[in-house]
């Protein structure tokens, strides 16, 4: 049972001043035995009490729950504890909490895949896409190099669908972590911690290998396990790396590394190198005649 789910639940028991009254119908089985559900995350063992009434019983849980029960829906309410009877005494109800269990299992698992969808496809997830995009479309890819992530630009959703398997298979049986991972991803929160991404550099991001008029460039963008984006551009000729600087002030320069002043690439940064190498390709075309 997860830590969380359990300092939460005591912490309602403990808020709680007035007994929570169900008054059970067969209409009711799904609400009654949630509601013993919750009392089974609190404690296993409960003292119960069942008072005799003109109609039907009333079975008291501690000062928790008090469940009224119509005498002819009896047999079916007992369906609940397995068709056990009740009698004064105290009542063990590890078998609702095997089920609540297995219910957060469920719903964990059905919650864990769209909440990675949902992840990669807002930022900076989108961002890091744009900018791969505007840089294929000027550049083309001669080919995707390996980076060491778990998801890759070029073989996203076959990636993504791996990620949510492996998390599924390391994470099924511990519902407190399995309720921290969904929560870093849909709050953005580190993602270090989780023994699944200790042996990767970043989580998302593409390595693109262009050749264009003949020069040679890296364009490299990564999301990191803090959802932080980056990205460089690498072009092996110097000379296109001194004329992009001096046009360009959005960027700054690392011997034949160019890095963004802010996380991403500005948008005119792109048809800026295209134009600088275009030029050059020009006149290197103009010298041949």
């Amino acid at each position: 049972m997860s830590f969380y789910n359990l300092a939460s639940s005591l912490e309602r028991l403990k808020e709680d001043t007035t007994m929570n009254n169900i008054s059970y119908l067969p209409t009711h089985f799904g609400q009654t035995r949630n509601a013993l559900k919750d009392l089974a995350k609190i404690k296993l063992d409960w003292d119960i009490e069942i008072l005799e009434q003109s109609v039907g019983k009333e079975v008291r849980f501690g000062n928790a729950l008090n469940v009224s029960v119509p005498n002819e829906h009896w047999e079916n309410f007992l369906t609940i504890f397995d068709n056990c009877d009740l009698v004064d005494s105290r009542l063990n109800l590890r078998s609702l909490l095997n089920e609540a269990l297995d219910d957060e299992v469920r719903d964990l698992t059905l919650e864990l895949k769209p909440t990675l969808i949902r992840a990669f496809t807002n930022p900076p997830f989108d961002e890091i896409e744009q900018d791969i995009n505007r840089w294929k479309g000027r550049f083309k890819v001669e080919r995707f190099l390996d980076q060491n992530v778990p998801v890759s630009f070029d073989t996203k959703t076959r990636d993504l669908m791996k990620l949510y398997e492996s998390l599924l298979n390391s994470y099924r049986d511990d519902i407190g972590n399995m309720e921290m991972l969904i929560e870093a991803f849909r709050d953005k929160t580190p993602l270090s911690a989780f023994e699944t991404f200790k042996q990767y550099d970043f989580i998302y991001g593409a390595r693109v290998r262009s050749r264009f008029e003949g020069i040679t460039m890296l364009f490299e963008a990564t999301i990191d396990m803090t959802f932080v984006l980056t990205e460089t551009v690498y072009i092996e000729e110097q000379d296109i790396v001194d004329d992009i600087e001096e046009a360009d002030t959005s960027i700054k320069v690392v011997g034949q590394i160019i890095y963004p002043r802010g996380e991403r690439f500005n948008r005119n940064f792109y048809p800026n190198l295209y134009n600088i190498i275009a030029d050059i390709g020009e006149k290197d075309a103009e010298n041949e005649y």
